[in-house]
């Protein structure tokens, strides 16, 4: 019983410890995103004021 609630609790440590690292990963992700999209845009509006 003691092994199985120390393998549970191995278990529970490195999920967490994944979904942590999975939401830093997801958050850069959109943060360059975001970047792109916002320099797209900058883009259009630059090339549209030099015509």
């Amino acid at each position: 019983m003691d092994t199985r609630f120390q393998a549970d609790t191995e278990i529970a440590n490195s999920t967490r410890q994944f979904q942590l690292k999975k939401a830093s990963f997801d958050q850069e992700v959109n943060t360059a995103k975001a970047q792109a999209e916002l320099s797209y845009k900058l883009q259009v509006i630059v090339f549209i004021n030099n015509d």
